[in-house]
């Protein structure tokens, strides 16, 4: 019986059932995809910021100058990507310029923000020069820096549109770092953080909140976004599903409409044949025995003054009241009285 009414619903309703699956499809697919984004948008979010720099700076704590290397093991084995730098002062050409010491291996997952015209790294006897520096001292690629104690070759010119483009940057060599710049995801940063802190007593962990709040605003948001536009999506292919059962049962209706009217009709029709002067007449001549008046019974309005001066004709057997049956009905004879009823007789004491 089910299959019967599938097979005939495809025959019969192939249109329908085609936009009906094909609305279905579409929704799912949708609801589907985005659900997807939703749950893996804040991982694919997180990936992306790690452009934009670090969110953890360890720096040297009141009276220290730099930072321990252990530092950086430290947050590396929280999960965190992080880079020791080593800052100070040279002279080229008797002109002072910072000269930052950079392990250009681990800093790749932090500075890939950076701008840079040429290699992204560089090795013994080579160096980066940020723009603003290079624009100074007229560098261009592959051109000698005299540095004080330390002459290298530019791979590369940096524009970062922070403190970097006023920097040279050599690798790193050191027994301590001015700084380490962390990454950590923004859903575990305050426990990397914590944890940071508490192993290093004699360090200063600070949380930059301007890439930190900024990442968790616009991964709330973009959450938010989604979550909403699920909601809609979901909320318009309701709206149609109801507006598909209101026209349904309006058609029902209709067709309601329209038999009640043929009903309608058919009893108009019933009661015009019913109510046909011949077939009344009909009728009342079979079962009333009425009949039209004859010729003789009729008259007009000036002959009814002679009609009702004229004698009135006598029957020739004149037929006298009804007599009452009551009067005439036969005497019946009195029921006998009962027999009287002989009382004991009660004496009375005195």
């Amino acid at each position: 019986m089910f299959w019967n009414f599938v097979v005939r619903a495809v025959r019969f309703r192939k249109r329908r059932l085609t936009l009906a699956f094909s609305a279905l499809a579409v929704a799912a697919t949708l609801a589907t995809a985005l659900f997807s984004v939703y749950t893996d948008i804040e991982r694919k979010m997180r990936v992306q910021f790690r452009g934009y720099g670090a969110n953890i700076v360890i720096a040297p704590a009141a009276g220290a100058q730099t930072v321990p290397l252990s530092a950086v093991d430290l947050a590396e084995r929280q999960g965190a990507a992080a880079a020791p730098f080593l800052y100070t002062v040279g002279n080229v050409g008797g002109e002072p310029v910072v000269v930052a010491g950079v392990d250009f291996r681990r800093a790749a997952a932090l500075t890939s923000y950076w701008r840079v015209e040429g290699a992204r790294a560089a090795g013994p006897g080579e160096c980066l020069a940020g723009s603003a520096a290079a624009a100074h001292l007229r560098l261009q690629i592959g051109a000698r820096l005299e540095l004080e104690g330390a002459p290298c070759t530019v791979r590369g010119i940096v524009s970062t549109g922070g403190a970097e483009d006023a920097q040279v940057m050599v690798p790193f060599a050191g027994a301590g770092a001015s700084l380490v710049q962390v990454r950590a995801d923004g859903e575990r940063l305050p426990q990397i953080q914590a944890a940071l802190a508490q192993a290093l007593p004699g360090a200063d962990v600070r949380l930059l909140h301007a890439v930190a709040e900024t990442e968790a605003n616009v991964v709330l948001k973009i959450r938010a976004t989604l979550f909403l536009l699920t909601a809609l999506i979901l909320g318009v292919y309701l709206a149609k599903t109801m507006a598909g059962r209101e026209r349904t049962e309006i058609a029902r209706i209709d067709r309601q409409i329209d038999d009640e009217k043929a009903r309608i009709r058919l009893l108009q029709a019933e009661v015009s044949h019913l109510e046909e002067p011949q077939r009344i007449e009909r009728l009342s001549e079979a079962y009333l025995g009425m009949a039209p008046a004859p010729m003789k019974h009729q008259a007009n309005l000036d002959e009814l003054a002679d009609i009702a001066h004229k004698p009135l004709a006598l029957p020739a057997n004149p037929v006298g009241p009804a007599p009452d049956p009551i009067l005439i009905a036969a005497p019946q004879p009195a029921s006998p009285l009962p027999a009287p009823t002989q009382v004991a007789a009660v004496g009375v004491r005195q």
